[in-house]
């Protein structure tokens, strides 16, 4: 009976209640009331003081440390006449790299926030209280995209890879206390970035069963700090043309960095011609070699010997072997990792094949080294994942002009190069934000603490609500109490500690604090000489509101 009765009730059809969601009236304040709890409503702010994005304010505070804007500016050409601007250069790179860090990069997304007063007041070059006084808006959509389009000419686009290069430099020293390390090791890997459209240069490709580009990343894999990117076709086999990108990373290293430069591939780059290059510029390498015939038949002997017991199952064993390739021109040293697995017959193995020293690099300690890619190999998916590229310019040539059809033939080589030029730029931005970031979390870091994903520090600390009062000469801004212990963590991690050491030190020392406590006041300095402190703001946190 009882089981009767339960198929009876599950075949009683459960009632449905159809939801009425109310049209809100334009010209009403109200968006909408909470069915749960029809005392709690939903308005429109009726002023332009509130944003959900005040971690644009330590960002710029961070962009002053660095002097990363200030610098940048310095070596752009602006081809705009100053005579007709209205937003200086400055304030268009803080823009660009702000609205990435909030993850706002789509340039329609300027539009939207041109009233937002984090964005204003962490953008503006005016002092005091201008900044959220003057009528002047943040730079609109069409501005935004001649600024990149600007930044995409022959002179602008060499200075802007450079610029990013030598601030993820900068950051290495600044870890190191300012002195050159003995050694540093670098990774490089294709990373793929989806396309949607018909972007020049993007392809179909097989391995990733999408049309992609494949850009090289290299990256400081035990540090996390993005060395450099070049942008590459989605079918460009990695190996192909890139030792001219790797040999740039690693002399760079090693003039301003390191004595040493290692840097760590995967099997996917090896090459008996990329192996000669570096070793004539003195860079180790370290990196997987594929299986084959011939030195699967050097490996057997050491294949074939008795299992290890079971207490011994999780321990590697190294065999050291030479080879040679039929393209090689030398025998080279090879690094045989056999793996047992419990339960099978035959263990697994890989191969490295290295250049490194046999006495400076026993093969258990080459084999740990080789490991830490898998660093690497989070930040890569760090890369793409907070900063979601998109590299998504395509030409859009004219078909009317002033009602009037155009008839042409454009030159598509030149079309091309332009359009892939304003893709570079966005490549190169999108290092500028991630490296901006890193060094943001690696601020909030304590000594025995793991690193938090570039994720979470946007959710802890950039992704915050706030609201901005003018009082007593001073902008006070309310932050949500959420965010003081993200605050806190950023205090003591060093914002308000001495400048980083540049590889290209200002002459002025900046003055810069941030205190977090009970109605604290910061002061944003500046580079240039005779220039009153940028603005001082009065912080609230949640618990004085």
């Amino acid at each position: 009976m009882d089981s009767c009765a339960t198929l009876n009730r599950l075949e009683t059809p459960i009632p449905i209640h159809p939801v009425t969601h109310p049209i809100p009236d334009p010209k009403s304040n109200l968006l909408f009331a909470c069915q749960f709890n029809k005392s709690a409503k939903v308005v429109r702010s009726k002023t332009d003081n509130l944003t959900s994005d005040a971690g644009v304010i330590p960002m710029r505070l961070l962009m002053v440390i660095s002097t990363l804007a200030c610098r940048l500016t310095s070596v752009l050409k602006d081809n705009r006449s100053q005579a007709r601007i209205t937003h200086s250069l400055e304030e268009l790179v803080r823009q660009l790299l702000l609205q990435h860090v909030q993850r706002w990069g789509r340039q329609s997304d300027a539009d939207k926030l041109r009233r937002d007063p984090a964005m204003r007041v962490a953008t503006s070059s005016k002092r005091g209280m201008r900044a959220l006084q003057d009528d002047r808006s943040l730079a609109s959509q069409p501005t935004m995209s001649r600024f990149v389009h600007m930044l995409a000419g022959k002179k602008n686009f060499k200075k802007l890879r450079l610029f990013a290069e030598t601030f993820a430099m900068e950051h290495l020293l600044q870890r190191g206390g300012g002195k050159r390390r003995p050694e540093v090791v670098f990774d490089v890997d294709g990373v793929p970035v989806d396309t949607h459209g018909k972007q020049q240069g993007s392809k179909w490709n097989e391995y990733y069963k999408r049309t992609i580009f494949l850009p090289l990343i290299a990256i400081c894999g035990e540090s996390g700090d993005m060395l450099g990117a070049e942008l590459r076709g989605g079918t460009q086999n990695v190996v192909k043309d890139c030792y001219g990108f790797i040999r740039h990373i690693g002399l760079a290293l090693r003039e301003h960095v390191a004595d040493k430069v290692i840097v760590r591939l995967d099997a996917g780059f090896n090459s008996g011609e990329l192996c000669d290059k570096l070793e004539n510029d003195r860079i180790g390498y370290v990196m997987r070699l594929k299986g084959n015939d011939v030195i699967d038949g050097l490996a057997a002997p050491h294949l074939e010997g008795d299992q290890p017991s079971d207490e011994c199952y999780h321990e590697l064993r190294y065999h050291e072997l030479r080879y040679r390739a039929k393209c090689w021109s030398v025998e080279r040293r090879v690094v045989l990792v056999v793996v047992p697995v419990p339960g099978e017959l035959f263990p697994r193995h890989f191969y490295l094949i290295t250049d490194l020293d046999v006495e400076a690099y026993p093969a258990e300690q080459l084999v740990n080294l080789y490991r830490k890619r898998g660093k690497a190999e989070k930040h890569f998916g760090e890369l793409n994942a907070a900063c979601s590229m998109a590299l998504s310019s395509v030409p859009r040539p004219k078909t009317h002009y002033k009602g009037r059809p155009v008839v042409r033939v454009p030159d598509e080589s030149e079309q091309d190069a332009e359009i892939r030029a304003e893709n570079e730029i966005l490549l190169q931005v999108y290092l500028l934000t991630y490296q901006l970031m890193h060094v943001g979390r690696c601020l909030m870091r304590e000594p025995d603490e793991s690193q938090i994903s570039l994720s979470t520090y946007r959710e802890r600390v950039l992704k915050v609500g706030a609201r901005f009062v003018q009082h007593a000469r001073n902008i006070v801004i309310h932050i949500a109490a959420s965010a003081d212990a993200a605050s806190s963590l950023m205090h003591k991690g060093g914002v308000g500690s001495p400048p980083p050491i540049c590889l290209q030190a200002p002459a002025q020392t900046l003055r810069h604090g941030l205190s977090v406590g009970c109605k604290p006041i910061f002061h944003d300095g500046s580079t240039s000489s005779g220039h009153q402190p940028f603005i001082q703001c009065e912080v609230l946190h949640g618990s004085d509101l």
